[in-house]
């Protein structure tokens, strides 16, 4: 090693900026003492990509500028070092030198003041746990930052869209032409929906150089999916909540003026205080609930308690339950939970349903009566008569349809087996039409009664039913049929009284041809 590389390799050590040697693929070779200081992971460096080294929304950014300097070329950017705890600033400089290999010089960002430091801690908290999301574009509509939580819930990494076109990202969503406006030199806020669908509130801020003409924006949005659904949900259920302004505003009033408390209580069931105009339903003060013990006094309504168990355990819950007689609430119970995910408590938004469960038991009442009047009409629309000993007949009056043919069929065998009846006679002289599927229930019927050991007539055909059953080219020869109700009676008596002098003794059984006796 000549004079002039041990004076470099000094100098690289002992530098109190961070330097860092790169392979031609990016990965480290060496950093030195004081980008090792100051990096989260500096001791095992080695071998590792760059921009492992650097804050996550830096990282994308940073290995496509890397990536795209040529041999012989520099460029520069701004990144944050991934620190134990915090996040310095940090102007790079980067070189390719002509073998491939990268040399990367920093010079940090003044520290500031304290409560500067603290605002930009705030701000990566936020920026880390919150479902938010920030972007910014350059005057191409390119992206130049893409950061916050939110971006996981649309399928993408902080800093993973830099470098892209946002006028392409987002040509089909409804963000385009907000983007557009904003690019224009409009700064203004909105809501949005992009696919899930997920929802927020967003604002657009335009950059402007020094002559005021824009080269870019800034974009900030909130999502309130959440609480969309909860305002779509308290409409249906109180309907005094207007659809534009589900805001925290809106909700603060209608706790003061709509029939619900919202609550919360302590992982050990100890009220944290309730709120809301549906404390006066029970008879209590707004501070009635402060410091109790939910348990104790819910001892004797597992339902409420099963529903605050379950909240505890990080279950999210719904259900009705009836504090006082003849007063119903719908309740929502949801776990609280530290920023590490351990429930700490829960909260409970309880809403009175009181008038909506009378209606229902209203309702289910009129139903029942419903039924019952129903089964009352079906018995009337197919009388079963015992006109004579072991002999029954079916009226029919009015139109046959295949459903009414289906009642008819099963009142009258259950009649058959019920009365151990030997004949039994349909009657139609009140029929005025069938169709097809009529009179293919019709016969269904008499082969069905007939496999009971029961010999069927039909009777009382009128001239249109019968020019029907001729059109239609209905078979109805292996049913009997008569001209009236009267002839197919003594058809019955008679061949009941041969059955009967047959079983004594004598002869002589009456015919059994079709058509009036």
């Amino acid at each position: 090693m000549t004079d002039a590389e041990k004076d470099a390799l000094r100098f690289f050590q002992a530098a109190r900026s961070p330097f860092a040697v790169l392979n031609e693929d990016g990965t480290v070779d060496a950093i030195n003492g004081a980008f090792t200081e100051l990096a989260l992971d500096g001791a095992n460096a080695s071998g590792k990509p760059f921009s492992a080294l650097l804050h996550r929304r830096d990282r994308t950014r940073v290995d496509q500028a890397l990536g795209r300097l040529q041999r012989g070329a520099e460029t520069s950017f701004d990144a944050q070092i991934e620190g134990r705890s915090n996040h310095r600033s940090v102007r790079f400089s980067a070189t390719r030198d002509a073998g491939g290999g990268l040399f990367v010089a920093g010079v940090l960002a003044p520290l500031g003041r304290a409560e500067d430091a603290h605002r930009l801690a705030v701000l990566d908290s936020v920026l880390s746990s919150a479902p938010i999301l920030l972007w910014s574009l350059d005057s191409e509509g390119n992206f130049s930052a893409w950061e916050g939580k939110g971006v996981e819930r649309l399928g993408t990494e902080p800093g993973a869209l830099v470098g892209k076109s946002c006028l392409t990202h987002w040509k089909d969503s409804e963000a385009f032409p907000h983007v557009l406006r904003a690019l224009a030199g409009e700064e203004f806020s909105t809501r949005l929906t992009l696919p899930g669908p997920l929802h927020y509130d967003a604002w657009y801020l335009p950059l402007k150089d020094e002559s005021g003409k824009p080269n870019g924006m800034v974009g900030f949005a909130l999502e309130v999916t959440a609480q969309r659904e909860a305002e779509s949900s308290l409409r249906d259920k109180l309907g005094i909540i207007e659809k534009q302004n589900a805001t925290l505003d809106l909700f603060g009033r209608v706790l003061e003026t709509a029939p619900i408390i919202l609550w919360s209580i302590d992982r050990d069931g100890n009220s944290l205080g309730g709120q809301g105009k549906g404390m006066e339903l029970m008879n209590l003060p707004p501070e009635a609930l402060d410091g109790l013990n939910v348990f104790e006094m819910y001892k004797d309504q597992p339902d409420i308690v099963n529903g605050i168990v379950r909240a505890l355990a990080g279950e999210e819950t719904r259900g009705i339950t009836t504090p006082l007689p003849n007063l119903h609430f719908e309740n929502w119970y949801m776990p609280l939970r530290h920023k590490d995910g351990d429930v700490y408590g829960m909260m409970a938004l309880s809403i009175d349903c009181s008038e909506r469960v009378r209606n229902e038991k209203e309702l289910r009442e009129k139903l029942e009566l419903i039924e019952r009047q129903s089964a009352t009409i079906r018995a009337l629309a197919t009388p079963i008569i015992q006109v004579w000993d072991e002999v029954l007949c079916l009226p029919v009056i009015g139109t046959v349809d295949s459903a009414r043919t289906a009642d008819m069929m099963q009142s009258l065998l259950e009649a058959i087996v019920r009365e151990q009846a030997r004949y039994a006679i349909v009657d139609l002289t009140g029929v005025e039409v069938v169709d097809t599927s009529t009179a293919d229930h019709l016969i269904q019927l008499f082969r069905a009664a007939k496999v009971l050991g029961v010999d069927g007539i039909l009777c009382g055909i009128r001239p249109a039913v019968a020019q029907t059953v001729v059109a239609l080219g209905l078979e109805l020869g292996s049913v009997r049929t008569m001209r009236s109700l009267r002839d197919a009676l003594k058809w019955c008596i008679r061949v009941r009284s041969a059955e009967k002098t047959n079983r004594v003794g004598s002869t002589g059984a009456p015919s059994h041809s079709n058509g009036a006796q």
